[in-house]
């Protein structure tokens, strides 16, 4: 399911490249020649230095991973700040 929504939510790889890709197959994106929707609106994409928010998630899992009952997902909240009961309860140590 998460590779389909990957897949979905993908924006700038060619979905020809894709889907031959997912069957072990290779396509070099230049062959497509526009035919797909990725590749006929082509935005280039934009250059940015995530480092530091990386180092974060990276500091965040690692002081969580030993935490029964924390899956990805609220990770990923509390990570984005949500203020949630749930995360608002594991920030104190209750729950």
């Amino acid at each position: 399911m998460r590779r389909m929504v990957q897949y979905c939510m993908n924006e700038a790889d060619c979905r020809r490249s894709q889907v031959l890709n997912y069957f072990g197959e290779k396509f070099d994106a230049k062959d497509c020649h526009k035919t797909c929707d990725n590749c006929r609106t082509a935005t280039g994409g934009v250059l940015e230095d995530v480092r530091e928010i990386a180092k974060d998630a990276v500091l965040l899992v690692e002081s969580i991973q030993h935490d029964k009952g924390v899956t990805m997902l609220h990770a990923i909240d509390v990570f984005r700040g949500s203020q949630s009961a749930k995360v608002k309860r594991g920030a104190r140590g209750e729950g």
